[in-house]
């Protein structure tokens, strides 16, 4: 009988040894490597089974998600506007600065790369709904007029400016409202002509306007004022005593000002019929509620503590609803006539949402998570 040397005898072992070493050097290389790249920007796609969940509200055909990427960001996102399904402009700090400032910046999330655009004097900015212009607060000294920058994105360059600060687009694309002293004005970036559609000290009374208003609020919540989808109204939060309350300018008729309804309320979208979702505290019931602009009666839709409100131009709608400890969860849903359909959780563990918007088709959902020093944007496909 041959003898089995020893190197023969243990080869299998020492084999065996020689494998486990390569995968775990591999291992703790790729490791490695991955928390160095966890530094910068990176996209994660995440498993879309992870995000379904069935809702109590309603049962049957569901929404379909097809993909959700998310994309972490090392700096905060002030401000954020979509200029088609796979690019964002993005209102962030300019740590490169000898002064305190913010800038734009355009984000293709089909490559992560992003390109600089122009400094700002202001975190708000309005783009308009053909995605072609920026409007946002220009730059200038503390004793200067400030001015509206018109930048347009394909020729990167700034074509016009104009005094007073940007506040909402029209949906046109040609026009916006705007703030010079006390005054709202409608300005036409291809005519140049400006039209007043109110001054504050000229408000009625009943308004409520004139005692709860003041120009310095217009500029806070610029955010919240939102022009009716056929463009002849501007809805706006504004205060009401100690509460808040919805707004809406008439843009046909100078110091045009209704007030519509009083609450906590602290999100709205303007609807193709004419009514509006709100969201917020109405008579002391937390909710999500169909307002009639006819005979200003409004219809709980879902109850909780729901802030943030987006539809869509097929209908679907997205809310954001807060549960214990400020965590929020994402909620897609069908609007119905006068009702909510197939109401359906689909993402959970949400903190500081300043974003949330539907594409022009409807088939995507954008959602911004605010940190201190860091930002995350979610995509949501829909098939």
């Amino acid at each position: 009988m041959a003898r089995i040397g020893p190197i023969e005898k243990y080869r299998s072992y020492l084999l065996f040894a020689s494998i486990l070493g390569i995968f775990l050097s591999g291992f703790f290389l790729l490791n490695s490597l991955f928390a160095w790249n966890s530094k910068d920007i990176r996209t994660v796609v995440l498993d879309k089974n992870l995000f379904h969940r069935e809702s109590p509200i309603n049962r049957g055909e569901e929404l379909s998600i097809k993909k959700v990427t998310k994309l972490d960001t090392p700096y905060p996102i002030w401000d954020a506007g979509l200029i088609n399904s796979h690019s964002l402009v993005l209102s962030i700090p300019d740590y490169g600065a000898k002064t305190k400032q913010d800038k734009l910046i355009s984000l293709n999330l089909n490559t992560n790369t992003y390109t600089e655009l122009f400094a700002v004097g202001g975190t708000h900015f309005l783009l308009s709904p053909d995605g072609k212009n920026l409007f946002a607060h220009a730059p200038h000294s503390v004793n200067a007029i400030p001015k509206t920058a018109v930048y347009e994105i394909q020729t990167k360059g700034i074509q016009n400016t104009f005094d007073g600060l940007p506040l909402s687009m029209l949906p046109d694309s040609n026009r916006y409202l705007g703030l010079s002293d006390d005054s709202l004005f409608v300005q036409n970036i291809n005519t140049g002509e400006r039209i007043i559609v109110m001054t504050l000290a000229d408000t009625s009374p009943k308004s409520g306007v004139r005692e709860n208003l003041q120009p310095e609020w217009f500029i806070k919540m610029a955010d919240f004022i939102i022009p009716s989808l056929d463009g002849r109204s501007v809805y706006f939060l504004g205060r009401y005593g100690d509460s808040t309350a919805l707004y809406r300018i008439d843009l046909t008729t100078a110091n045009s000002v209704d007030l519509l309804i009083t609450g906590d309320i602290l999100d709205f979208a303007p609807l193709e019929n004419g009514k509006l979702l709100i969201s917020g505290t109405i008579n002391g019931i937390d909710g999500l509620f169909l307002f009639n602009m006819q005979d200003k009666t409004h219809k709980l839709l879902a109850q909780g503590n729901i802030s943030d409100v987006h539809v869509a131009p097929d209908g679907k709608i997205a809310y954001i609803s807060v549960k214990e400890k400020k965590i929020s969860e994402l909620h897609v849903a069908r609007l119905l006539v006068d009702s909510i359909e197939l109401d359906k959780l689909v993402y959970s563990d949400m903190k500081n949402i300043s974003f949330l918007k539907w594409d022009r088709l409807g088939n995507m959902l954008y959602c911004v998570s605010v940190g201190l020093n860091e930002s995350s944007i979610l995509r949501f496909s829909f098939s």
